[in-house]
């Protein structure tokens, strides 16, 4: 897979889209107090991104759990 060998940052509108969860649920997520859902880096002072192989990741261990 292309996204494993790059990883990348991810913007909250293809987090979305790769996941198929919404935006609002994604933050719900994080919101959540013992989810493993992976958590956004600090881009600058207002921007953040999830990393790619992080929530390819999350992605795996949601189909084998």
């Amino acid at each position: 897979m292309a996204q494993d060998i790059f990883p990348h940052f991810m913007r909250i509108s293809e987090l979305v889209a790769t996941t198929g969860i919404p935006k609002s649920s994604i933050y719900q997520k994080l919101n959540e107090e013992n989810s493993d859902f992976p958590r956004p880096r600090r881009l600058g002072p207002r921007a953040v991104a999830w990393m790619s192989d992080e929530v390819y990741e999350w992605m795996r261990s949601r189909v084998a759990a």
